[in-house]
């Protein structure tokens, strides 16, 4: 059933916004796959722990590509990512298990 709400998430990714970590769980790495919406340049992605405390930040200088993450010093447990480019941005959980 439709209700007329509109899903951020889904509209980013309709708007060409795209991120997905392999592998996840993640035991040394993981790789983010991205790609940009059409009119963006640059994104900014961001993980953070459960509190919501920011443990790291890249810039993303391309349309599409991959970012490898090391997570070997991070303690296992489940932290957030967030692809923001413009307007639009992704979010999702990152499990690191050792």
């Amino acid at each position: 059933e439709r209700t007329g709400a509109i899903n951020p998430e889904s509209l980013a990714q309709a708007r060409g916004l795209t991120a997905e970590l392999r592998p996840n769980p993640a035991n040394e790495w993981t790789t983010v796959y991205f790609t940009l919406p059409l009119t963006e340049t640059q994104a900014v992605l961001t993980l953070t722990d459960a509190q919501g405390r920011q443990l790291e930040t890249f810039t993303l200088q391309c349309k599409e590509g991959q970012k490898l993450i090391d997570v070997r010093n991070l303690n296992a447990g489940i932290y957030f990512y967030t692809l923001t480019a413009g307007t639009h941005s992704r979010s999702g959980k990152l499990m690191v298990n050792h």
